[in-house]
């Protein structure tokens, strides 16, 4: 007869050890509940907390459709490499690469059930991953996985240079990470974000944007494939407009309702590539949101003697039964909101004596809550701004008039090569409305 161990312990030891047993099983029930509150969080908080990811296809994910499995994703340019996991047994190795906004290539069952073929990745939104299985071109399988966008934290704006300055300097990184409500408290004050220093056919800004309202747009294009405007909104699908090759155009777009009744801060970004992808030679010369600035942007009128840039102030009609204008006239249109006018010399040389300076003015024939002079230094598609001025409150049948004398602002320095003037101006009402102006003059300054 086998006995237990415990049945060889002399009587001593047994009442000992039994003393001794119940202390600890009743020091483990008073933990107990401990035990479980801790597990049940544990629990919870693997269950309900995603991981972070950066709005790309890089980083980890969960499926949506259990609760069992992880994919972790990693870039090296636009190459993919990834390590799904469905369940404890299923784990599939993916290999591809980028291709517009979807990743493309082919997968390997690692399992050992010898399964392999081809894949299609889309992302939807910045958080959401739909993943397509083919074998032998033929559908196999698709999971759908999420995560959890990471929030930089805000900057502190009352003494960052956010406030101080009305030019974007790090792709908009900043800007971005603040909260909408500062987001649109600058807007407002400083009217449309534009970067410092940019390539023209790669145009990005942050703006107001309305569904179901007009974005007009003005714009020369010298390629053989057409330029993109791409616009989107937090919470609603983007949209893509083509912009055909012209001398000079005008295009009106009718935002889409999915964008809210709202004024909402937009991105916008302008592309303009050759069908090489090279760089195209594009120039915007216009840009108006809202139906009062679509009213303010219609033409662009060359004079001999000098340039004036006006802005129609015509009724609005839909976007179907809109004609607009020759973009070139003999004089001014009749009834315009704005004519921006730049007097000759569009030549001068710092540091002569007298001053040498380029004048120029406006004259608004409707109301803007605020408005700023613009100054970009033009090095082919590259520009930068290099002086600004604001104009304050522009009120309707008020001449404005400004002079420059070839300096960078603040600096004193000379700024000599080619330049571009610009104007912009907007309103600080519920209807957001903007318009942002550029003559085609070329001002030049000698150093």
């Amino acid at each position: 007869m086998i006995s237990h161990p415990l049945s060889r312990l002399t009587p001593r030891f047994q009442t000992k050890f039994n003393l001794g047993l119940f202390i600890l099983v009743a020091f483990a029930f008073t933990l107990l509940p401990t035990f479980i509150s801790a597990h049940k969080s544990a629990n919870s908080q693997g269950a309900n907390q995603l991981p972070v990811c950066t709005n790309s296809f890089a980083g980890d994910w969960v499926p949506v459709q259990t609760a069992n499995g992880k994919l972790t994703i990693s870039l090296t340019g636009d190459a993919v490499a990834g390590d799904y996991q469905l369940g404890s047994n299923h784990r599939t190795l993916l290999k591809g690469k980028i291709v517009g906004t979807t990743m493309q290539g082919s997968w390997i069952d690692a399992s050992g059930l010898g399964n392999g073929g081809t894949f299609e990745g889309t992302m939807f939104g910045d958080n959401k991953l739909d993943i397509s299985f083919y074998v032998g071109g033929d559908f196999f399988d698709r999971s759908v996985w999420t995560c959890q966008i990471a929030q930089a934290p805000a900057p502190a704006l009352p003494d960052s240079q956010l406030r101080n300055d009305n030019y974007d300097w790090d792709q908009f990184r900043t800007f971005d990470a603040l909260p909408k409500v500062q987001q649109e408290e600058l807007l407002i004050a400083k009217g449309p974000r534009l970067p410092k220093r940019y390539n023209a056919n790669d145009l990005e800004m942050r703006a107001f944007v309305q569904g179901g309202t007009p974005l007009a747009i003005d714009y020369e294009l010298n390629s053989d494939t057409p330029a993109l405007l791409n616009i989107s909104v937090e919470d609603s699908n983007p949209i893509s407009v083509s912009l055909a090759p012209a001398k000079f155009s005008q295009q009106i777009i009718e935002l889409p309702d999915d964008f809210g009744n709202e004024t909402k801060v937009g991105k916008l970004h302008i592309s303009a590539l050759t069908e090489h992808g090279e760089p195209a030679e594009f120039h915007l010369y216009g840009l108006a949101m809202g139906r009062i600035g679509a009213q303010a942007l219609n033409d662009l009128i060359s004079a001999p003697i000098y340039i004036e840039l006006a802005m129609a102030n015509q009724s609005w009609m839909p976007i179907r039964d809109y004609e607009p204008l020759a973009l070139f006239a003999a004089s001014p249109q009749a009834g315009s909101v704005i004519e921006i006018a730049v007097s000759p010399p569009t030549t001068i040389t710092t540091g002569q004596r007298p001053k040498q300076e380029i004048s120029f003015n406006f004259t608004s024939r409707s109301l803007f809550d605020n408005g700023r002079w613009d100054l970009l230094a033009v090095e082919g598609l590259t520009e930068t701004h290099v002086w600004q001025k604001r104009t304050g409150r522009i009120r309707p049948n008020q001449t404005l008039s400004e002079k420059w004398d070839g300096k960078v602002t603040f600096r004193g320095r000379p700024s000599p090569g080619d330049h571009s003037l610009k104007v912009t101006a907007w309103r600080g009402d519920a209807s957001r409305a903007f318009v942002i102006a550029r003559a085609t003059a070329i001002l030049f300054v000698v150093k």
